[in-house]
């Protein structure tokens, strides 16, 4: 069995394993170790391509053509987004989210502000100059698969923020949330393996926790499990 690198979230195993002893909420953690599986396992080209042809409805096959801008929160301080990648000119920000949360359209503001911010210095873009500088088209995604229910697809809009709405505001940005949960957009599911893959894990670690587990007895019989099974086998 090789390392088990999908057992660390966006900090260590540790630190969950102290904070779950210290009293910590265990739903937060729960989320969490969700959130840093998943950052983990999309953060490598292949892994990240399959994504992007899953919801871009594309079929490229070389992943050197894309480069993943996914922010180093060492960099940009707090400004941490879960996917990032430019294909073809195609910006596409992913985020995986346990909670729905409304205010998706205003933390991909503040991420797609410092991607663009990021690109223009590494792409020496001159925004004094008379001609137009060319920058990749962005699309922005979230993909929900929490316990509570929500549609299969919804638009989320910045504009909804707004106190003074305005019939047509002038910076608006639309994030669309999938539902991956079982039984949604399984089509979505069936083009990226990782993702379908990804999806049974958190259903199973879901499962056992509920009936009573411990979150690290969760974990880990949901990667035995998964493991046995051929599900993200090469990951775990």
């Amino acid at each position: 069995m090789g390392k088990r690198h999908g057992l660390t979230n966006k900090n260590t195993e540790q630190d969950n394993n102290n904070n779950y002893r210290n009293g910590s909420k265990e739903t937060g953690i729960y989320r969490n170790h969700k959130d840093g599986v998943a950052y983990k396992l999309f953060s490598g080209k292949k892994e990240s391509l399959s994504l992007y042809n899953s919801i871009m409805r594309t079929d490229y096959t070389d992943p050197d053509e894309l480069e993943v801008v996914t922010l180093n929160s060492a960099i940009y301080i707090g400004r941490k987004n879960d996917n990032a990648i430019i294909l073809h000119f195609n910006m596409l920000l992913t985020e995986f989210q346990t909670t729905f949360n409304p205010n998706m359209p205003l933390r991909t503001l503040i991420y797609v502000s410092n991607e663009y911010e990021k690109y223009i210095a590494e792409h020496e873009l001159n925004l004094y100059s008379e001609y137009i500088q060319k920058i990749p088209t962005p699309y922005f995604v979230t993909l929900y698969y929490g316990s509570k229910e929500q549609p299969e697809k919804q638009i989320l809009r910045l504009s909804d923020a707004y106190k003074n709405k305005t019939e047509n505001p002038e910076l608006e940005l639309m994030v669309t949330q999938y539902n991956v949960n079982p039984s949604y957009n399984e089509e979505l599911k069936r083009r990226c393996p990782e993702l379908d893959g990804y999806i049974k894990y958190v259903e199973k670690t879901r499962k056992y926790h509920k009936t009573g587990m411990t979150y690290e007895e969760a974990v880990k019989k949901s990667v035995d499990e998964c493991i046995e099974e051929g599900i993200l086998k090469e990951f775990f």
